[in-house]
């Protein structure tokens, strides 16, 4: 990690309970970006003191930060090893789009049907702003957040929590697959073509669109992870 947190982000008085959240969540953004970049590699050991020491503030936003990030797939906690970066592998990337690929029909069909006109112009204006983005981490979350609002839109809860955790973690294999920058440019148009079948109402093109877009994310995941794996067999 090669930067701290500016000392203005350290934890407050308890009572002051606003600054205590945003504290947490700079260090949440924080740590993702250090792992979306690669600055925090897959399997490596987080220790709090060590990360608080690093960006500047207490063990108690690290302490939060580290939960968020384990619901979110990019941290993995166990008993014996504590809070361990995730490693993407192939087994798992396979996994998780097959599961999506097998919820997408009901989730895309219900999503269609009762999307609002607030989630629409919301969707709008997150496709803006990943097209405006100065950095891979701001289009990553701008990503993550478009395709929670697409779920959530489902209105069933069950099936929203589901999708949620596989996105949350599907973020280091979108990260995985986007290089060079044209493939940026790929998903902001699919992105907004999508956006249109929503807003036309059209349940069979959104699908399609939906599962086309994450086909390539998938192709381009394991393309680049089998390169990966190839590269360590040859050393």
């Amino acid at each position: 990690m090669d930067q701290v947190l500016s000392t203005s982000l350290e934890t407050p008085a308890a009572e002051d309970q606003p600054m205590v959240t945003s504290v947490h969540r700079a260090v949440c953004d924080r740590i993702r970006r250090d792992i979306l970049r690669g600055r925090i590699a897959g399997g490596i050991r987080l220790h709090q003191s060590d990360l608080a020491r690093a960006y500047g503030v207490s063990v108690t936003p690290v302490r939060e930060a580290l939960r968020d990030l384990a619901a979110e797939g990019l941290v993995d906690v166990t008993v014996y090893s504590g809070a361990v970066v995730h490693q993407p592998t192939l087994e798992e990337l396979e996994q998780i789009y097959q599961i999506r690929a097998s919820l997408l029909p009901l989730a895309v069909k219900e999503a269609v049907r009762r999307i609002t006109p607030a989630e629409l112009r919301t969707a709008d204006q997150l496709i803006s702003s990943m097209a405006a983005a100065a950095s891979p981490e701001q289009w990553l979350e701008g990503n993550r957040r478009l395709h929670h609002l697409f779920d959530e839109a489902a209105r069933n809860s069950h099936l929203t929590t589901i999708l949620r955790r596989l996105g949350d973690l599907s973020t280091l294999y979108v990260n995985i697959s986007l290089d060079p920058a044209a493939l940026v440019r790929d998903a902001d148009e699919e992105h907004r073509a999508i956006l249109e079948a929503y807003r036309a109402g059209d349940e069979v093109a959104a699908e399609r669109l939906t599962i086309q877009h994450f086909g390539k994310t998938l192709e381009m995941s394991r393309t680049r992870l089998l390169a990966e794996h190839r590269g360590e067999a040859d050393q």
